[in-house]
């Protein structure tokens, strides 16, 4: 009995791990860890993925625990394991002290739970809360078959929705990368505006000499003698005569209000673009640091 206390002493203190189960000295980067094995690969990255998306919303680190029973971690108590576990991975940011363990003790129903919230979100979460969450909400759940991770996924929903947004992720530092980015994508914009607006002056024919750049075409109705002196006398382009003199039915000697009409020649261009975007699957990593008074509520 000695030597089993003091087997159990030395584990604790070197904090290797304790029955064959291997305790990390550093939190675990999907937040989830299941020594019992009662979570399927499916429902503890699923489980996984909402804390990290809540983490990413608030910057609350919520951890769920699973053991066998207290003999494979040679712990009295799930208080006692849970206070190892804040000691030793910390959850939560320093400053903020917004960590919180939920351990589900058991390999089948009746299960035990403890739930431990670090000093910042005692306010948010005190005792009494937690006693009728476990008792009320998530054990009823929890003992179905095939409810386990459905019954941990109610309380951490609901906890988190009682924490609100009463800690949110502080704002980046000033990067310089991103503002270079942003000046230039404004002069960019500005220079293609720029091209845009010269292309629609020259497509319009908003130019100092319309005629020697053939972009106009000139649609004569006028009187005989403004007729001689454009078209006949060879002051337009023959292509232009030629058109003239076979669409417009007027021929030199008639009287006719004088008009001139421009038809702008159209020239249009087109621009292709794509885009690519990468994704990644991977959990990102969460703040560590805060420290546990030892309020909670569970067996």
């Amino acid at each position: 009995m000695r030597a089993r206390l003091l087997l159990a002493v030395i584990l604790a203190w070197s904090g290797l791990g304790y029955a064959g189960i291997e305790i990390p000295k550093v939190l675990p980067r999907e937040l989830v860890a299941d020594y019992a094995a009662q979570l399927s690969p499916p429902e503890r990255n699923a489980l996984g993925q909402k804390l990290h998306e809540y983490y990413n919303k608030t910057s609350n680190v919520f951890v769920i625990v699973t053991i066998p029973s207290l003999e494979a971690v040679n712990q009295p108590s799930l208080q006692e394991w849970n206070m190892h576990l804040a000691e030793t991975w910390k959850p939560g940011d320093a400053k903020k002290d917004n960590g919180l363990i939920l351990t589900v003790l058991g390999t089948r129903a009746p299960y035990k739970v403890r739930i431990n919230p670090g000093r910042g979100l005692e306010g948010a979460l005190p005792d009494a809360y937690l006693k009728r969450l476990i008792e009320d909400r998530m054990k009823p759940v929890l003992n179905q078959p095939g409810q386990f991770s459905a019954g941990i996924s109610l309380a951490v929903e609901d906890m988190a929705a009682r924490v609100g947004s009463e800690f949110l992720p502080e704002k980046k530092d000033y990067d310089p990368t991103l503002a270079f980015g942003i000046i230039f994508l404004i002069f960019a914009l500005a220079l293609f505006a720029g091209l845009f607006i010269v292309l629609m002056m020259r497509t319009r024919g908003i130019s100092e000499e319309p005629r020697s750049r053939g972009r106009y075409r000139k649609v004569y109705e006028h009187d005989s003698r403004a007729w001689d002196r454009t078209v006949l006398r060879g002051n337009a382009p023959a292509k232009i005569r030629q058109t003239s003199t076979s669409s417009s039915g007027y021929s030199p000697g008639r009287s006719r209000s004088s008009s001139e009409t421009y038809v702008p020649v159209v020239t249009t261009s087109s621009w292709d673009s794509s885009s690519s975007a990468s994704m990644s699957d991977s959990f990102g990593s969460v703040s560590t640091g805060g420290s546990f008074s030892g309020g909670g509520a569970g067996d």
